[in-house]
């Protein structure tokens, strides 16, 4: 890679007696965190060409079962159609009509921040007019899209593209509204509503109807999506329904199998099917088949900044089932037809009732755990009865609001926790209600309440928290929740991930890792091992290609992929291409998205294939010119194959799209130092330095160049900031020990190295330069 080429190249005038490498290569440990591709994104190859919208096609599942008509399910299960019927799930997309359509299109007009539209009917149609890609013009509104508390409207576009509508009906207030209040765009952007962030093709409409087939051409950029239902009703959660309509009509045979691939009474089951779409996940197959586990085709975000709070907390809109792994209640088998009636999606009971049916003095039989005990009382709750204090999921529940207008739950079932805000800065429940108090107010009414002289329960939250921060005390904690065998394989696969930044002295509890019973611990340890040698890859990685889970196959094999072939022993042969045939097929399921191009055009790059690293590359880029880390990668390759100036030309353009890209310019000045161009260097640098003024790895490089641009003054000060920004790796404070060393200031040089020792004591070059010092200073 072009930065570690450039580091070692830095390096290499500094202390002859050091190794050259040392400083680099912590440096793209560092860099590994932020510039690692991801094999949970997602692609799709096919010859056919797509100009038109989406069809109803009853077809076959991906395992070969029939899809019947919904109709053919109402002629036997009429009660259960009729509770259907009444749910957002027959209303999550329907067919633009009188019946369906909620919003006001009488002539409507709408103008808010610069954005306008009208909303009107013509010959029993809908139409809104706005904005498009070619000028202000009518567009006819096909379907309707989510019933309540809002609407939207979704319009065809040529490609076989359907796009939703950023101007959307609230079904409570009875008005239009902006989903995007603050935001400016042109169209085309990627958060316009003619972007890719709106395309239903791709963004939705795999958990809003059933069976659905995507059909992306990536040659054409073009979509022939079909469905066998265009809303989400029975086979979307029982599975195709054409052997159990077979079944229904033969004659009855004691013990018969009903033809049903996800029977209404299994174990476990109901979890599996909610969780395909209420989740935030990543596809690893082309095709969703029921009889499949949800884990062999999904692997589900785990608990990264932006999603969730470092507690686990609901952050961005992660769709409940992330946060139920992390719950007791999961762990303690609870389903979600425990709480919601499967057909109407609704609530079995209203309000403390819902809590109750299970939270009460004499607790069903299969919740052992469970303690005996009257919830529903002052004593637990502590607010008057019959107030919003009062309810269970105030406190265990706490509501965000997303999409403008529409309040969803936390599902981790959480403690309120307002000490962990005062350190954390997470949220709580308490001063979620009393906005006007403090957390610290908070913190001492709960503590009054449960006054019997106990210190807080630990939380995970702490070590997560410290571990975003790379705080050099944060590394035990993680590596002991990583261990921890009560805590959900979510939160230790989180931990998994964040131990990857700390570099060597995280080595051992991520190859523990490696065999644990959680195939997503296993997974992210992989992930986090990624800067290994290639003989360490294969001693490690190569028996993983057999593991029982998909993801885990995948990540392997990615990873394998890197090293040269030669070097696998050839019995592992058959299950590296496997493998690396099921990462391809995970990201040819979204191939019309930046991150699969991305992804595969790094894989050709790690493969030796030029031509198809570029092509791969290009395509990321035409899909998302302002996507930065695409910007990044392909200079990295045009370096690696000897084209320099293109390469600049790549991310000069990126920095000149998004000027505040701190990676860009730090990535730019990595290659003019690698083309000796080190005053060009020094003022990319400065500029990530500007913009980003915690970048370490920025920081870092930029210290590197000072020193070979002779400022030694300049580069303590940079290499001091470097090492403040990241001071859970040891490269910013071994650099700025060989600037002291080659500036004869021994004395100074020696404290800094003890300093380096003390906070790094597993790492043997900090013993070994410290012992040079001091024979140095002892020599006189």
């Amino acid at each position: 890679m072009l930065w570690r080429r450039l580091l070692q190249n830095l390096i290499s005038n500094l202390g002859k007696k050091l190794p050259a490498r040392a400083v680099g290569l912590s440096l793209v440990g560092l860099l590994a965190v932020m510039f690692i591709g991801g094999v949970r994104e997602s692609i799709s190859d096919n010859n056919t060409v797509a100009d038109e919208g989406p069809r109803l096609v009853l077809g076959r599942g991906a395992g070969g079962v029939g899809f019947v008509d919904n109709a053919v399910c109402a002629g036997c299960h009429e009660a259960q159609f009729a509770e259907w019927k009444t749910s957002h799930h027959a209303h999550s997309m329907e067919r633009a009509t009188p019946a369906t359509v909620r919003g006001d299109f009488n002539n409507v007009r709408f103008d808010h921040a610069g954005k306008r539209a009208r909303f009107f009917r013509r010959d029993g149609r809908y139409f809104a007019e706005l904005e498009g890609l070619d000028g202000v013009r009518e567009f006819e509104v096909s379907y309707t899209f989510g019933y309540d508390p809002l609407q939207q409207y979704l319009v065809e576009l040529p490609g076989g593209r359907l796009q939703a509508l950023t101007i959307a009906w609230d079904a409570k207030a009875k008005q239009w509204f902006d989903l995007l209040p603050d935001a400016q765009s042109k169209p085309g952007d990627a958060h316009h509503w003619t972007g890719r962030l709106h395309n239903w093709n791709s963004r939705c409409a795999e958990c809003h109807s059933t069976n659905l087939q995507k059909n992306y051409n990536p040659k054409s950029d073009s979509f022939q999506t079909r469905f066998s239902a265009v809303n989400v009703s029975c086979q979307a959660c029982h599975g195709p329904g054409g052997a159990h309509v077979v079944w229904a009509k033969a004659p009855r045979q004691e013990n018969s199998d009903n033809g049903l691939v996800v029977k209404a009474d299994a174990a476990g089951a109901h979890i599996e099917v909610c969780a395909r779409c209420h989740t935030r996940r990543h596809r690893l197959t082309m095709n969703d088949r029921h009889d499949r586990s949800f884990f062999d085709q999904f692997s589900p975000v785990t608990l990264k900044p932006g999603f969730y709070h470092a507690d686990g907390q609901i952050n961005d809109e992660v769709f409940v089932f992330g946060s139920f792994l992390q719950s007791k209640m999961h762990r303690a088998g609870v389903q979600c037809s425990d709480c919601h009636n499967a057909h109407t999606g609704g609530v079995l009971s209203e309000g403390n009732a819902l809590c109750t049916r299970c939270h009460n003095e004499e607790p069903p039989a299969r919740f052992q755990s469970l303690k005996p005990k009257n919830y529903d009382t002052v004593a637990h709750h502590h607010h008057k009865p019959g107030t919003l204090g009062a309810q269970c999921v105030s406190c265990h529940m706490p509501a965000k609001t997303y999409m403008v207008v529409d309040p969803r739950r936390d599902h981790q079932f959480s403690i309120p926790r307002p000490d962990l805000s005062e350190k954390m800065g997470t949220p709580n429940a308490c001063t979620g209600c009393h906005t006007d108090k403090t957390n610290t107010w908070a913190k001492a009414e709960v503590s009054a309440w449960y006054a019997d002289g106990k210190a807080p329960t630990p939380h995970f939250g702490e070590a997560i928290a410290g571990g975003r921060r790379l705080q050099p005390q944060a590394l035990p904690a993680l590596a002991s929740l990583v261990g921890d065998r009560n805590a959900a394989g979510l939160i230790r696969a989180t931990a998994v991930e964040l131990l990857g930044a700390y570099g060597p002295a995280a080595a051992q509890p991520l190859i523990n890792a490696l065999k644990d019973e959680n195939h997503l611990v296993r997974a992210s340890a992989v992930e986090s091992l990624a800067q290994l040698p290639p003989e360490a890859k294969v001693s490690l990685f190569s028996r993983l290609l057999a593991d029982p889970s998909r993801l885990v196959r995948v990540m392997a094999a990615r990873e394998l992929a890197r090293v040269p072939r030669g070097r696998i022993p050839n019995e592992y042969h058959a299950a590296f291409d496997a493998g690396l045939n099921e990462y391809v097929e995970a990201q040819e399921a979204a191939a019309e998205t930046p991150e699969a191009q991305l992804n595969l055009a790094n894989l050709y790059a790690d493969q030796g294939q030029k031509q198809r690293a570029t092509d791969a590359y290009e395509r990321a880029l035409k899909l998302a010119p302002d996507y930065g880390r695409a910007s990044i990668q392909f200079a990295t390759h045009l370096s690696a194959i000897g084209n320099n100036k293109r390469a600049e030309a790549v991310l000069r353009e990126a920095v000149k799209r998004v000027p505040d890209f701190a990676d860009g310019y730090y990535a730019l000045g990595l290659l003019l130092a690698e083309m000796k161009r080190l005053k060009a260097a020094e003022q990319m640098l400065t500029k990530a330095g500007v913009v980003a003024p915690n970048h370490a790895p920025a920081l870092y490089s930029h210290g590197l160049i000072l020193m070979r641009l002779n400022r030694p003054a300049d580069a303590e000060v940079i290499l001091q900031k470097a090492h403040q920004a990241s001071p859970g790796t040891p490269a910013a404070l071994e650099a700025l020990v060989i600037l002291l060393m080659r500036e004869k200031r021994l004395a100074d040089a020696e404290k800094r190295a003890s300093e380096l020792v003390g906070a790094f004591p597993q790492y043997s070059r900090g013993k070994k330069i410290l012992e040079r010092i001091k024979k140095m200073r002892n020599a006189g």
